[in-house]
């Protein structure tokens, strides 16, 4: 089995007790809360496990992890599926910071993070109008469907 440190992710021996590269010390590592585990791991090289770690941050909805994702977000902003991930979780998560990350995203040069970003600025107003008891316009329905899981199938018919 391969170790690898979680402050520098060089390769540890499995056994070991610190980085031999860093210093760090494994057992205190441990004991950090499970939020702080996920925002470190967004520094991992591993694109896959950056993508899958934003997506659970955006899930778990914590505000404390906007600040996180945003200087992720800085960082992988040339590579759009990295960045479309992240900007998609900013998009679940409160607060005026997040939604000045995801409207900054509607400029990115990928269309693939302009259409993420659209699509979690939609979810934000339908959920106000939601939230509100009124009826959602037909524009956001498309946003409401995905957000939900639903078929548009399934969705009444309503109108403005």
């Amino acid at each position: 089995m391969i170790a690898l440190c979680p402050t520098c992710w060089q390769v540890a021996p499995p056994a070991a007790e610190c980085c031999p590269a860093c210093g760090a010390d494994f057992a205190a590592l441990q004991e950090r809360e499970y939020t702080e585990k996920l925002i470190g791991a967004l520094d991992r090289p591993d694109r896959k496990t950056v993508i899958r770690v934003a997506r659970i941050l955006g899930a778990r909805g914590d505000e404390r992890t906007v600040s996180s994702l945003v200087r992720a977000l800085r960082r992988y902003s040339s590579e759009p599926y990295v960045a479309a991930a992240i900007i998609e979780s900013l998009g679940r998560l409160p607060g005026a910071a997040a939604r000045t990350a995801v409207r900054d995203g509607l400029g990115h040069e990928s269309v693939i993070v302009r259409e993420k970003a659209t699509l979690a600025l939609a979810l934000v107003a339908a959920s106000r109008w939601r939230q509100r008891g009124a009826l959602v316009p037909p524009r956001f329905a498309l946003a409401i469907a995905w957000q939900d899981g639903l078929e548009l199938s399934s969705l009444p018919a309503q109108r403005c």
